[in-house]
């Protein structure tokens, strides 16, 4: 209950001083544009419907499997999973910007993993989870969309070594951090990670406090230009042709 309470009052802060969903009052053309063309826009994508089929169909499924060292259903993981809401946003970004190739932490059952991977299937996806029972029921959540573009890697014992291997053999334009992990960007520096104008997306950014320190790790660094607070989600910008550093706060 207090933890609840928590959340209300950080909302009721964040709508406080968060600038309303049209752009109004928005000093940047290029946040502008990201409200009016990706934050609003309402198109109905087909993939969308393909994949609550799915979601739907994991919803009821009872599989016990280990999680977090404690027994829990399919169907209780998958209401732990992003909202539709967030993961549709994730499709709309990938589909905008055309990132080359995009990095998952924490793949889960594979849910937010097909939204990005499904936004454009010539975009290869890495996706990292250490658990290998979720892996197993993630491959076949890809295999029922028809994803061939991801592919998944087991990140046990320790990510950082894992991210460094990944990352050496070539950096990201987009990594999206969906898991609650010990803030690896203390330990895997951002800068070998990604391409130039690359998006950085956090989820959960006012929910889990390991999240939380990464996205705010991220957000502080002197190479960050723009940062979105969406309090559900955080999102990063580096753009080099912007020499302002920016960060703004926007209801969703």
């Amino acid at each position: 209950m207090f933890r609840k309470l928590q959340q209300a009052y950080k909302l009721i802060q964040f709508y406080c001083k968060a600038l309303n969903s049209k752009g109004h009052g928005t000093h940047s053309p290029f946040v502008y544009t990201f409200i009016r063309e990706v934050l609003n826009d309402d198109r109905h994508f087909y993939a969308y419907e393909e994949i609550n089929h799915l979601k739907k169909d994991l919803s009821s499924d009872r599989t016990n499997i280990l999680h977090n060292h404690k027994e829990i259903t399919v169907s209780e993981l998958t209401k732990k999973v992003l909202s539709d809401k967030y993961n549709r946003l994730l499709f709309r970004i990938v589909a905008y910007y055309n990132p080359k190739n995009i990095l998952e932490i924490g793949t889960s059952i594979g849910l937010s993993t097909a939204y990005l991977a499904s936004a454009n299937k010539g975009i290869p996806v890495v996706s990292l989870e250490a658990n290998q029972e979720i892996v197993s029921f993630a491959k076949q959540t890809f295999n029922d969309l028809s994803l061939d573009n991801v592919s998944i890697k087991i990140t046990s014992p320790f990510l950082p070594d894992i991210l460094t291997q990944e990352v050496s053999e070539h950096p990201f334009q987009m990594i999206f951090v969906n898991q609650a992990v010990e803030n690896i960007f203390q330990f895997v520096s951002l800068s070998t990670m990604i391409e130039s104008d690359a998006i950085v997306v956090f989820a959960d950014i006012n929910k889990d406090l390991e999240i939380s320190k990464s996205w705010n790790t991220v957000r502080n660094q002197d190479t960050t230009t723009i940062s979105i607070d969406l309090f559900s989600m955080g999102i990063v910008f580096f753009k080099k042709a912007q020499l302002k550093k920016q960060h703004f706060a926007i209801r969703f």
